[in-house]
Parts: structure tokens; sequence; C-alpha cells
């Protein structure tokens, strides 16, 4: 069950140039699920588990400013605190049998702070065609990604910058896109599960976001 309260504003400025919209919000969950990987009958397997109580609260301010007819700016910011405000397991689980108390932990894949930042360009050509520029960048800070926090678990802060490039053709027939995606060559991890079937919270498994990608996407209608 969830209790949200939220309240924020929209605004232009600047002859409808320049957009801010800024969000508070406060969320009280009640009988919060949460899914992870656990062992049943000896064999890892996802388990839903429930915290009585977990609070978020937080901000966001966001915004566009168009330079000029042709180019722009747009970014966003936003705060996070997320916490198990009531996390027991009367029955434990894997690295606590008989009782677990996870209260006070933060909620998994809740990182503190996002940043996003892009800047895009585009040319009109005299046939009608257009080349359209962006470059953006995406920050997070550190975040879990299970409710135990574990070391193991842990993605550090890391930003992921993408450049793309784009013509689209007179009368939008076809465009052609190069891209160049997470240019930092970053490994984010994006799911980790510790070892619960050996009980061992220094190692785990996990997914990863993909690598630095080039690529040419073609599109036609």
């Amino acid at each position: 069950r969830l209790t949200a309260y939220e309240v924020g504003a929209k605004n232009r400025f600047l002859d409808n140039r320049a957009q801010a919209n800024l969000s508070v919000f406060y969320y009280d969950y009640q009988d919060f699920q949460v899914t992870a990987q656990g062992v049943v009958a000896g064999q890892p397997s996802a388990v839903t588990v429930n915290a009585p109580k977990a609070e978020l609260y937080g901000a966001e301010l966001e915004g566009t400013l168009l330079l000029s007819a042709n180019s722009r700016i747009d970014g966003s910011v936003a705060y996070l605190h997320a916490e198990y405000k009531d996390f027991v397991l009367p029955t434990g689980d894997a690295f606590s049998p008989g009782f677990a108390d996870y209260s006070g932990l933060t909620l998994a894949k809740s990182p503190e702070w996002t940043f996003n930042i892009g800047y895009q360009h585009s040319w009109d050509f005299a046939n009608d065609g257009r080349l359209t520029v962006r470059v953006q960048t995406h920050y997070e800070s550190s975040k879990n990604l299970d409710y135990h926090n574990f070391d193991v678990t842990e993605q550090g802060a890391y930003t992921k910058t993408d450049l793309i490039v784009t013509y689209d053709a007179p009368g939008g027939v076809w465009s052609v896109m190069a891209y160049g995606r997470n240019l930092e060559d970053e490994a984010v991890l994006v799911q980790a599960s510790p070892d619960a079937q050996n009980v061992n919270p220094y190692g785990g498994s996990g997914a990863y976001a993909p690598p630095r990608l080039y690529g040419v996407q073609l599109s036609a209608k």
C-alpha cells in the first residue's frame, strides 16, 4: 500500500524559450514487497519478502533552454532518500537464519543523486534535409542493488556519455543515425545478488549494462 504526497510547479520563461519544472515528493509504503535471490529447497531461486514500512522522499528539478531556433540545452537533477524503516523477517533468510533485521538500510536501486545534461544543435539544408548532433551525459551516485546492502552488490558512482548524429532526408522519407554510447566504457551493474546458496556475502552474481557501443542505424518510411 502506498500513500503518496507530491507537490510541484511547471514554469515557462523568456517567451517560452526556457522551461523549469520542480517537484517534491514523499512516499509512505506499507507492506513493501522486495524480490531478491534466495534459496528454496537448497536451490537458488527468486523469493519475495515483505518490508512492513519503507519511506522515500526527494525532489527533482528539470529544465530546458532554447539557445536559438536550432540549439537547446536540457537537464535534470534529482535527490532521493529511500530507507526501509521497518524491515524485520521473523523467520530470517539465508544470511541470517531464524531472525533478520534490515531496518535502516537503503532501498535497492536507489541512488541518492542523479544528474542529466544534454546539448543539441541542428542544421537545416536548402533541400529541406536536417542534420542534428546531440551529446548527453548521465551521472548517478553510488547505489546498492540488493536489500542486504552488501559491498558485493554495490554499484559505485559513474558517468555515461552518449554522442548521436542524425541526418533526416527531405520529407522525412528516410534517416540515418550514427551513435556512440557509454563513451567512458564504464562497467555498470544493473542487477546483482549475493551468493545465498553458499551463504557468502562476499560473492554473488549479476548483470552489466552494455559496454561502449558504436553503431549506425538506417530508418525508412
